[in-house]
């Protein structure tokens, strides 16, 4: 069980996991509404909202999104019920200049899909361990125009993968923040 240093913390970000034992049932496309319209819920700069989903709809298309990623992620993710590729727009629509918030935002909108899916019962686990060329290629993305950030596997764990999957610590606060900046 994972404990917090202060107390109040909501339990969302602590009992939040990214798993890696799936039980197949694939997502319908409800459940994958309700994650993209966290997601598009997700506060960016200029309320540019960067990010695009990208996720598979057919079973030919889900067996391409598998194959992107390299294999000891596909292993364990050919159990999930969906895949998502994750991506960002590099400059803003009405200007067309760069946006040096785009990385930051989508960021942003992956921590909104994680959690939504654990206030479900789902699982969210982001992997940058995938063949990022073929994925620009396969995927049809533009390179000049988005960036690609990383695979996003989101399924319902095993009953077992409660017991059984280490829930990795984080570092202190005194780790993560500098009050002498």
């Amino acid at each position: 069980m994972r404990k917090t240093e202060t107390e109040g913390v909501a339990p969302q970000f602590v009992d939040r996991w990214s798993s890696r034992e799936y039980d197949g049932t694939l997502l319908t496309q409800e459940q994958i509404n309700i994650l993209l319209e966290a997601a598009r819920w997700t506060p960016s700069s200029y309320n540019e909202q960067p990010w695009k989903f990208f996720y598979p709809k057919t079973d030919n298309q889900r067996k391409k999104f598998l194959n992107l990623l390299f294999d000891g992620n596909q292993e364990w993710a050919k159990n999930t019920g969906t895949l998502f590729f994750i991506a960002a727009k590099r400059t803003l629509s009405e200007t067309g200049e760069q946006n040096r918030h785009y990385a930051f935002d989508t960021g942003a909108a992956w921590m909104a899909l994680a959690l939504q899916a654990h206030l479900v019962g789902l699982s969210a686990h982001a992997m940058g361990g995938f063949d990022e060329g073929r994925a620009y290629d396969e995927l049809s993305i533009d390179r000049k125009e988005y960036e690609i950030f990383a695979a996003i596997a989101v399924g319902k764990p095993t009953q077992e993968a409660g017991k059984t999957e280490e829930r990795t610590p984080r570092k202190p606060i005194a780790g993560i923040a500098d009050s002498n900046a």
